[in-house]
This record gives structure tokens, C-alpha cells and sequence, in this order.
């Protein structure tokens, strides 16, 4: 079985912390000056190296291009931008564009991606670079998790906004296995 590594995990990052109630408080930093911190380039090169996947976890848009670009440089193989509606900041389409270009492949979750012209960033980014992930029925807690009938109800959503049954197939199955470079059988 193969792991997954997060680059700057689910850690609150700096954007995050500047905005809160504490905005003194602890963050991860990931770049300086516009520039990947040494740190996180040693990371990517031991993802690239031992073929692990890498995520963007909730760093900035910008920066997870620049984990991308780095991951690429270094030859890795396997890359996720995490949650791209719910990065520190949200990619924009054209970010989401650059980051499959560079071979991320880009997740949308469930409970974020029908409204607000969701789908319609994943038809202008490809199905064949997304997938579908977290099946959360809501935000607040306790969140519920929507369980087969959610993800069943989800697809069928997906399918009423024009999604093939193989595009669904790409972004429910072959995409996640494909990130995490697991065989697709």
C-alpha cells in the first residue's frame, strides 16, 4: 500500500492564524519572500524520491503552485491539490488549470462542489484531472457523513448537470486510485 504525504498538513497556516481570534498564535510556514522554504523542498525531494503523493493540504493557492512547480523540478509523480475551493484563499479556475498542468490532480468535495458553478470549474479544468472526495453531508459539526445513499444521490446530482457515467468513473474511482498511484484495474 502506498502513503500519502501532505506537504504542510492540515496545520493551521499563516493566513489562517492572521485572520483568527489569534492572530499571534502558531502557523506552518511554507515559502518566504516568494520563495519555498528549504524545509519544503527537502520534503518534496523525499516524496519524489520514495514515489509518494503529494498534497497541498490548506496552504495558499500561490503556494501550492509553487509546491507543484518544485514537485515537478524534482520529479514527483503523484500530486493533489487538496480541496481547491477550501485552500487558505481558493484556487481560481486558472489555478486549478496550472496545477493539472503541472500533473495535480484536483479534488472537489462533496459538500462544496454543486453550487456556486462548482461543476462547472471541473468541466473547464477536465473531469480527467478531478475527483470527488469527502462525502460530508455538512459544514457545522457533528458533520454526518453521507454514507452510500449520499454518495449515490451525489453522482446522481453530478449526472443531472450533464456528467457521463465514465467521467463520474474518472472522478469517483480511477482519478483518487491514479493520485495515490495505486493500480486501477
Amino acid at each position: 500500500m502506498r502513503l500519502m504525504i501532505v506537504c504542510v498538513c492540515n496545520a493551521i497556516t499563516e493566513k489562517e492564524v492572521r485572520e483568527s481570534k489569534t492572530p499571534d498564535g502558531p502557523f506552518v510556514a511554507v515559502s518566504k519572500n516568494g520563495e519555498l522554504l528549504p524545509e519544503v523542498k527537502q520534503v518534496i525531494s523525499i516524496v519524489a524520491k520514495h514515489r509518494l503523493t503529494i498534497a497541498s493540504g490548506h496552504i495558499l493557492p500561490e503556494e501550492a503552485l509553487m509546491v507543484f512547480r518544485e514537485a515537478k523540478r524534482q520529479g514527483a509523480q503523484h500530486m493533489i491539490a487538496t480541496h481547491a475551493f477550501d485552500l487558505a484563499g481558493k484556487m481560481t479556475v486558472e489555478q486549478m488549470q496550472e496545477a493539472a498542468s503541472l500533473g495535480a490532480f484536483i479534488e472537489f468535495d462533496f459538500r462544496n462542489t454543486l453550487g456556486g458553478g462548482r461543476t462547472d470549474a471541473i468541466r473547464k479544468v477536465g473531469p480527467q484531472f478531478c475527483f470527488i472526495s469527502e462525502f460530508w453531508t455538512k459544514v457545522a459539526l457533528p458533520r454526518e457523513y453521507g454514507g452510500l445513499d449520499g454518495v449515490g444521490a451525489f453522482a446522481e446530482a453530478m449526472r443531472a448537470r450533464g456528467f457521463t457515467d465514465a467521467e463520474l468513473d474518472l472522478m469517483f474511482k480511477e482519478n483518487p486510485a491514479k493520485a495515490l498511484g495505486l493500480a486501477v484495474s
